[in-house]
């Protein structure tokens, strides 16, 4: 009698197992989509950046904020993990909610009822998995890649034009300074010229004092 009423547990435990497993590749393969769509259409921008910062930076940044949306779009591996945890909860009420109707109205002993029980089992695994696969078509699935993938670039797009207005007033603000202090170095050097030059010719003035005083000695 124990193998009868075993089944209806062992099948729902491969239901689970099966179920979870598809539920979370098949939110990876759908993060994957969103993200190849998204640096896809990051390559213009990281064109722009290029002519601002080097390549390193760029790539370090755009990777950066691409995570973070992805995070914000519930895109991110903690998020899947999350989703797969609540998968697993539902199907282990629903599976508890089964069991112990199972235990309270059919007797373990009876193998129909045990069959019947494994078959109600093996339809709820069934319509867990189904869920995980998703019940929409492919097209609806492109549909939903392209939504999150502009919901994502239209908060990346802001970023990136703020990036580069800041790189931009940086490198402003350093060719003023860089111009002032050249101005600034110019001027001391054309003061120093005007001092060199004050000092020769008042020498020459006292050079011509000592000349001229020395000639009226000699004729007194």
């Amino acid at each position: 009698t124990r193998p009868v009423w075993l089944v209806p547990y062992a099948v729902a435990f491969v239901g689970l197992i099966s179920g979870v497993t598809t539920y979370y590749f098949s939110l990876i393969k759908f993060q994957t989509r969103v993200r190849k769509a998204v640096e896809y259409r990051l390559k213009k921008y990281r064109t722009e950046l290029l002519r601002a910062m080097p390549a390193t930076v760029v790539d370090v940044l755009i990777i950066k904020h691409i995570d973070a949306a992805m995070a914000d779009n519930d895109q991110s591996l903690p998020k899947i993990v999350g989703k797969c945890i609540q998968f697993v909860v539902v199907q282990v009420a629903v599976y508890a909610f089964l069991f112990v109707g199972f235990n309270a109205f059919t007797q373990r002993s009876d193998v129909i009822a045990g069959g019947i029980n494994s078959f109600i089992v093996f339809t709820v695994s069934l319509a867990g998995r189904q869920f995980a696969m998703g019940f929409v078509g492919e097209g609806i699935v492109k549909e939903r890649v392209t939504i999150i993938e502009r919901r994502i670039m239209v908060s990346l797009r802001r970023v990136f034009e703020m990036v580069t207005e800041q790189v931009d007033l940086a490198r402003r603000m350093f060719l003023k300074m860089r111009f002032g202090i050249d101005q600034a170095g110019t001027g001391e050097s054309q003061t120093g010229d005007e001092v060199s030059i004050d000092s020769e010719e008042q020498r020459q003035q006292e050079f011509q004092q000592q000349q001229l005083q020395q000639q009226r000695e000699d004729e007194l």
